[in-house]
């Protein structure tokens, strides 16, 4: 019985993902590049292999097969990855400089 709501649950999230609810961003594209573990690859439960490639190209990740877990964010020997997500979104575009999810940010 919990095997049937595995699949609507992930054709759910693979929509929101297609959306754009979130993204996955680096502060630094350059780190990424210098980066010998590749760690954030290795972490994904997903086989999202190509992480690193898409930080280092474009500075950012999107794609329906990342389930937004953050194993690569929590894998990051730099720091470096970050979810991009509509708070985030907003806040830029309102031009809000305290709020404490830009802080978040930072670490």
């Amino acid at each position: 019985m919990r095997s049937l709501w595995l699949v609507p649950l992930g054709l759910l999230n693979q929509v929101v993902s297609r959306i754009g609810l979130f993204r996955l961003k680096v502060k630094d594209p350059s780190l990424c590049a210098r980066c010998p573990t590749k760690d954030c690859a290795r972490a994904c439960p997903v086989g999202n292999s190509d992480l690193p490639m898409n930080f280092i190209r474009r500075g950012y990740y999107k794609s329906s097969t990342c389930i937004g877990v953050g194993d690569c964010v929590e894998a990051c020997p730099y720091n470096n990855i970050y979810f991009y997500d509509v708070r985030i979104w907003l806040s830029e575009r309102l031009n809000v400089k305290s709020i404490s999810i830009k802080r978040l940010i930072m670490k």
